[in-house]
Formats: structure tokens, C-alpha cells, sequence
């Protein structure tokens, strides 16, 4: 039996959603499971209040009897966690501690790099209540890079599994052969914050723009804090060619990325891990440009993208962009072949989901031969 102890939506987040997908492929599989929520999703209104953490204290003591009396009379083969960042490693502990005394295999499924960016105390006491079977998933190797260098981790224990592997088939949308667009379409998806380089994305923009390039640059997402909308509220209006079209669902959000040619994401958010954007973006067949934060260059380079250092002038990073576009990167011909590279990419990622949950049905996750 395979345990799931993971936070499920609501609230419905990066890490819930993948937990529930994971869940859900597993259920596909007929692999025997058991769900222990840890997160009150009955509250799911309250998230980001201050009672939420309580109430969330007090869940997380019912989730530990619950754990505890699971271990007891119906022990799993393997425990499947995906572990929190910062602060909510404090309840990972007292799940651990249980889990310690326990025979189960522990997979820990990383999704921030919140401890992976410098060292941290709390993440070691996490690992030192791993045994030497438990086993780690993260999202590509500058993670398991980070795992190892900073903590010691033996590579032996990290399996890469990205979040690529969770992307559904590409929308069959067609873009007819043909030269370069007559106007440059650049986009940015967010939680529009400075740190996500909001501002750098509209300073590019204005540089193209004035240097003779012909842009339309859209924006799109919700405003992070009242500085924020009243920064776009400000570009938007001194600059007409920049559009902001706030959150964007389903189709909108499909139009919204079918109608990009490049898709600039200078993010500088400390703890970025993998955007799905950047996915997202690249299944459309959008050219990449964005910072080599946390498997950012990866995700990037791997469709021909352009990565560039977070402390580089917008000066520099529009001028690179000038020489992309003189390059040909933007033409219809290269935008299909980048969709293609997404397709191949997206089947091999999704072929190791495969081989771990076949791990999981197998009841036991071996050690990798390579990460």
C-alpha cells in the first residue's frame, strides 16, 4: 500500500495540484492507496489569513494520530510526501519523527528552493530523520546538484522528474510556414511582482520598442499589491504598445500564449523553482528568454531559449533579443519546430512519471543509476 501524505486542493497551489495529479495516476494504475490530506481544505477560504496557520496547527494534530494509528495497524510500503518550503518544514518534522520509526520508504518530492539556495538548519533536521532507502524527487539536476552539494545527498537516492511530466498533449493549434512577424509579440504570465521582473520585462520592451523594433507587449496576471497595478496602470498609459489583460483561464490563457512570439520571464523570485510558464509558453512553440534562477536555465535551454544573469541591464538583455530576432529565432518555421521539441520533450519526461509510478505499484523505489 502507498501512502499519500500531501496537501490536496483547496487551496489549489503548484505543489496541491501536483500532489492531486500524481494521486489521481496512481488511482489510474489500480495501485493500492491511502490519503491523509494535511492541509484543512475545508478552510480553503481562510488561506493566506491569520488563521489559517491555526487552524492549521490544530489539523496537523489530527493528521498526527491519524498517521500514527496508519503506521500501527496498516502499514504502507511506501510513504509519498511532498515537502514544504521554509517554515512548514516544522510540521514535515513531526510527520517524520513518525515516519522514522517506521519500516516504509519515505519519497520526498521537492518542489522550492527555498533551502536550496543557501543552507538551512531546518531542512537538515529534515534529512536527519531519513533513513538510507528513502528516496528524493526533484525537478531537474541544478536541484539534485544543490541537494548534494550543499547537504550531502548521495545521488544514488534523487530521481529527476519534472514537472513537464504533468503537462497535458499540446492543443492542436497550427501556425502556417511563413517569415518573420511584422510585429514582435512578447509576453509575461505572473503573479505581476517586481521579484516575478515585471519591471524588467516593461523596461525590454520600451528599449525594443525605441531602437525600432515593432512590439506589443503583453501582460497578463493578477497585480501582486497595489504598487504593482498602480506601476502597470502607469506603463500602460505612457506606452500604448504595452497591454495588461489581468488573470487569464482556459481558452484565454491558450490564445494568450498561441499569440506569443517570445516569452520573457526575468524572474528574480528567490525561491523559483520550475516555472510551469515557462512550459506552458514552449508547448505554443514561443521563443524562452528569461533568469537562470532555480532550473530556470534547464527549462530554457532545452528549447533553444535565450537564459541571461538576473543583475544584467534591461539595455543588455533588449540588445540580445535584437540580435534573436535578426537570427530568424522568431520565424514560423522555427515556432513549429520548437512545438515539435516540446512534444518530444514532454513524452520523455512523461515516460519517468511512468517508471515511478511503476516503482510505486512495485512497492519500493529503487536507487537511481543517474539523475
Amino acid at each position: 500500500m502507498i501512502l499519500f501524505l500531501v496537501d490536496m486542493p483547496k487551496p489549489t497551489h503548484g505543489m496541491s495540484s501536483i500532489n492531486q495529479q500524481m494521486w489521481r495516476l496512481c488511482q489510474q494504475q489500480a495501485i493500492e492507496l491511502q490519503l491523509i490530506n494535511t492541509v484543512p481544505s475545508f478552510a480553503a477560504a481562510l488561506f493566506h489569513t491569520r488563521w489559517w496557520f491555526v487552524i492549521k496547527c490544530l489539523y496537523s494534530l489530527l493528521v498526527f494520530f491519524r498517521l500514527g494509528w496508519c503506521l500501527l495497524f496498516n502499514k504502507p510500503a511506501v510513504v509519498y510526501r511532498s515537502i514544504n518550503g521554509g517554515v512548514g518544514q516544522f510540521f514535515d518534522l513531526f510527520f517524520l519523527l513518525l515516519l522514522r520509526l517506521s519500516r516504509s520508504q519515505v519519497v520526498l518530492h521537492h518542489h522550492s528552493f527555498s533551502y536550496l539556495n543557501r543552507q538551512s538548519s531546518l531542512f537538515r533536521c529534515v534529512l536527519s530523520l531519513l533513513k538510507p532507502t528513502d528516496r528524493h524527487l526533484v525537478l531537474g539536476l541544478p536541484m539534485a546538484n544543490r541537494l548534494e552539494q550543499l547537504y550531502a545527498v548521495p545521488a544514488r537516492n534523487v530521481h529527476v522528474l519534472s514537472n513537464l511530466s504533468f503537462f497535458s498533449k499540446a492543443p492542436n493549434t497550427q501556425a502556417s510556414p511563413g517569415g518573420m512577424p511584422q510585429v514582435v509579440t512578447l509576453g509575461h504570465l505572473a503573479n505581476l511582482s517586481f521579484d516575478k521582473g515585471l519591471r524588467t520585462f516593461v523596461d525590454v520592451a520600451v528599449l525594443l520598442q525605441q531602437s525600432g523594433v515593432k512590439v506589443q507587449a503583453n501582460l497578463a496576471g493578477p497585480y501582486s499589491s497595489a504598487d504593482v497595478a498602480a506601476y502597470v496602470s502607469l506603463q500602460t498609459k505612457q506606452y500604448p504598445f504595452i497591454r495588461s489583460i489581468g488573470p487569464v483561464y482556459g481558452e484565454d490563457k491558450q490564445q494568450f500564449f498561441a499569440a506569443l512570439d517570445l516569452f520573457v520571464f526575468p524572474s528574480k523570485y528567490v525561491n523559483e523553482a520550475e516555472p510551469l510558464v515557462l512550459f506552458e509558453a514552449a508547448q505554443h512553440g514561443a521563443l524562452l528568454a528569461g533568469t537562470d534562477r532555480g532550473c530556470m536555465a534547464s527549462q530554457i535551454n532545452m528549447f533553444g531559449g535565450f537564459c541571461f544573469a538576473e543583475d544584467i541591464a534591461a539595455v543588455d538583455v533588449a540588445q540580445q533579443i535584437k540580435q534573436l530576432i535578426s537570427s530568424g529565432l522568431l520565424a514560423s518555421e522555427c515556432k513549429i519546430s520548437r512545438r515539435s521539441s516540446f512534444a518530444v520533450a514532454q513524452e520523455q519526461a512523461q515516460l519517468r512519471l511512468q517508471q515511478i509510478i511503476g516503482f510505486f505499484r512495485a512497492g519500493y523505489v529503487p536507487e537511481s543509476s543517474a539523475v
